[in-house]
C-alpha cells in the first residue's frame, strides 16, 4: 500500500476528532482486560462503519479518536456502534446497563494540517495531565507506541490475521457476528487486537517530519487547555461558517459601517465576543471567518 500524502494547502482532509465528555460517575474501565476489550471494539467498528483510525486513546472514563471517512454519518456511525459494544461488554460482565448511554459526544472536523498535529499532540497528552503517566510513551492505551515503528519491534509475540480463523471462533474470541475475516486486524497471543494492524501511521508520521522526538516534543509542548476547550467543551451545534459570515457582514455593517473585509485587526477582535457568547462559535471558527490567528483567538476565547 502506498503511504499517504501530506494534503496540499485548501485540499479537505476528511478528519475529525470524536470524543467522549467523559463519564460523570464511576470508571468505563476498571482493569487491563476491559482496555483490551474497547481497542477489540474500536478495530471491528472502525472497519464496519468504512472509517479509518489514525490516533486514538482511551482513558479511564472517556474516549478520544481521529478518524477519516467520507462524510459524518459514518463517523456518528462508529462511535454508536462503539457505545452499544462496550456497554453491551460492561452489561454482559458487570450487569451494569446503559455504561454510556448518558455519555455526551463531541465530534469535531480537523481542518489542516497544522491542527492536526494539534489534536494528535493534545490526545497523546491526555495521560500526561489526568497523572496517569509521567510521559506519552509510558502510557499502554493510546495510539503513541503505533508510529516510527515501535509496536512492530516487539519481539518473540506472535500475529495471527482474522482470516486464519473460523467465524465461530472468532466469534468467541472478539464478541461479533461481523464479517471481519478480510479486515486485515491482527491478534495478539492473548487474543486481542493487535493496535498496530489498524491504525493507520503514516501520515501522522509524515506531519511530524518522520521523527519520533518531534512528535514528542510536540506533545510537551501543545497548548492542552485550548485544545481541551475547543475540542472538548465547546458547543458542537454552532451555525455553519457561511451564516456566520452573514452575521459577522451585519454586524460590521452595524458597528463599524463598513464592510467586514474593509475593518482592521483591532475591530475584528472586537466582534470575538458576541460570536462565541450569542452564536456559540467554536475559536477555530471565528478564526476562520475573522481571517484572525488562531492562537490569538484561542488565548481571547480562554479569557471571555
Amino acid at each position: 500500500m502506498q503511504p499517504e500524502q501530506i494534503p496540499e494547502e485548501g485540499e479537505e482532509l476528511k478528519l475529525f476528532h470524536v470524543c467522549s465528555k467523559g463519564k460523570e460517575s464511576g470508571l468505563l474501565f476498571q482493569n487491563d482486560e476491559d482496555f483490551k476489550t474497547a481497542l477489540d471494539i474500536t478495530a471491528i467498528a472502525a472497519y464496519c462503519c468504512g472509517i479509518s483510525i489514525y490516533a486514538y486513546c482511551l482513558m479511564s472514563n472517556h474516549v478520544h479518536f481521529i478518524v477519516s471517512a467520507s462524510n459524518l454519518s459514518d463517523v456518528a456511525g462508529f462511535i454508536s456502534r462503539f457505545k452499544r459494544s462496550y456497554s453491551m461488554h460492561c452489561r454482559n460482565k458487570y450487569s451494569v446497563s446503559g455504561i454510556l448511554r448518558r455519555v455526551g459526544i463531541s465530534i469535531k472536523k480537523i481542518d489542516s494540517v497544522s491542527y492536526l498535529k494539534n489534536c494528535v499532540a493534545y490526545l497523546l497528552r491526555n495521560p500526561i495531565e489526568a497523572r496517569a503517566a509521567k510521559n506519552a510513551d509510558c502510557y499502554r492505551w493510546s495510539s503513541y507506541a503505533c508510529y516510527f515503528g515501535q509496536d512492530s519491534a516487539q519481539k518473540g509475540i506472535a500475529f495471527r490475521p482474522l482470516s486464519s480463523f473460523s467465524r465461530r471462533v472468532l466469534k468467541n474470541l472478539l464478541k461479533t457476528h461481523a464479517d471481519i475475516a478480510d479486515s486485515g486486524i491482527l491478534l495478539s497471543e492473548d487474543g486481542h487486537v493487535f493496535p498496530g494492524s489498524f491504525v493507520k501511521t503514516s501520515l501522522i508520521e509524515q506531519i511530524f517530519d518522520n521523527s519520533r522526538e518531534n512528535m514528542s516534543r510536540y506533545i510537551a509542548k501543545v497548548n492542552y487547555y485550548a485544545m481541551e476547550y475547543e475540542l472538548t467543551y465547546s458547543d458542537n451545534t454552532s451555525i455553519p461558517d457561511l451564516k456566520l459570515l452573514k452575521v459577522v457582514s451585519k454586524l460590521s455593517q452595524d458597528w463599524f459601517g463598513e464592510n467586514i473585509n474593509d475593518i482592521g485587526e483591532k475591530d475584528r477582535i472586537r466582534l470575538i465576543g458576541v460570536l462565541k457568547r450569542k452564536y456559540k462559535a467554536t475559536p477555530g471558527q471565528i478564526a476562520r471567518v475573522l481571517s484572525l490567528d488562531r492562537e490569538m483567538v484561542f488565548k481571547i476565547v480562554m479569557g471571555h
